[in-house]
């Protein structure tokens, strides 16, 4: 029997991007080996997305669904697409990706292949004529704030610590859902914390689920035109809050804290910024420095979230 496949797209006032990335899912070459169809979960935007994606409902009916989720959030529309999608595979991209036209069914292949219950694939970036040399040549410290997963171009069983799996390109049986859960709407976009993907990826690894990385399977991220170094530390400050979030407690142990906060990381901050200091004319030990820096400071903000948060569970219990 041929498997079916579901493609569940989270969008959010990208009406000038969501065309071209319908487009390029339409024209997937399937193999003969499986069928898919397009979800779209439109979260709660603003401009033309909603016309433009029920015009391709229209003119490709039964290959491209709509639907509305006005929880605002990344994961609240990732999950309304998990919960309205009926394939065996349902694979995960963005709506500002270029997308190979075998995509779809080198992730296919792998799944058919090795028996694995998720594939994670490659994202390559597209730097438009006026990206800043800086960016260009450091491309492995800011892979996160690009959006890159590069691994290479062969297929191999994912191993801690490889790459991060990013939600651009990533797929799942739909039975990895029913045994470990939906994506966490405490993090992600919308919540001023990222990383629900990553964290999905890592809860189903630790599930002991067989995770494979496919090269093959191959997307293009564009650079962001405001990859500037307040882009940058505001992306770092974001991952360090959700690591904090999400990590679970008994990982680290850190005494004393100060509001539930580790205290050896208010000394961490003094520490990078002397050596963001000292660093200010090596251009390559400065960007790591910066990263490091904001990075941590977001590890403060989100440990001091979380006990937050279980000091409020503990005050409705």
């Amino acid at each position: 029997m041929m498997t079916t496949i579901d493609v569940i797209i989270a969008t959010y006032n990208r009406s000038s991007m969501i065309g071209r990335c319908l487009d390029d899912l339409l024209k997937q070459e399937t193999g003969g080996i499986f069928s898919f169809i397009i979800i779209v979960v439109d979260n709660n935007s603003k401009d033309d997305t909603r016309n433009i994606v029920a015009s391709y409902e229209k003119n490709f009916p039964g290959r491209v669904r709509y639907i509305f989720e006005p929880q605002q959030g990344k994961s609240y529309a990732l999950n309304t697409g998990v919960k309205n999608a009926a394939g065996e595979i349902l694979a995960f991209t963005d709506d500002d990706v270029q997308i190979d036209p075998q995509w779809l069914l080198n992730i296919a292949r792998c799944f058919q292949a090795h028996g694995c219950d998720g594939v994670g694939g490659r994202i390559l970036p597209v730097f438009s004529s006026d990206t800043p040399s800086w960016v260009k040549d450091n491309t492995k410290q800011l892979d996160g704030p690009l959006g890159i997963n590069e691994a290479g171009g062969e297929t191999r069983l994912y191993v801690k610590p490889m790459y991060e799996f990013f939600g651009a390109n990533f797929a799942f049986k739909r039975k990895v859902f029913s045994d470990c859960g939906l994506f966490r709407t405490d993090v992600g976009l919308g919540t001023g914390a990222l990383g629900e993907d990553t964290e999905f990826v890592n809860r189903v690894y630790k599930a002991g689920k067989t995770l494979y990385y496919c090269g093959q399977a191959l997307v293009w991220h564009k650079n962001p035109k405001q990859m500037t170094l307040g882009y940058i530390a505001k992306w770092n400050f974001q991952h360090g809050k959700s690591k904090a979030m999400v990590e679970p407690a008994e990982d680290k142990q850190y005494f004393p804290s100060i509001g539930g906060v580790p205290r050896c990381l208010f000394r961490g901050i003094i520490e990078k910024m002397i050596r963001l200091l000292l660093n200010i004319f090596k251009p390559k030990s400065f960007l790591k420095c910066w990263c490091d820096l904001y990075f941590h400071l977001g590890l403060i903000a989100g440990y001091a979230k979380r006990r937050r948060f279980n000091a409020s569970r503990k005050g409705q219990g």
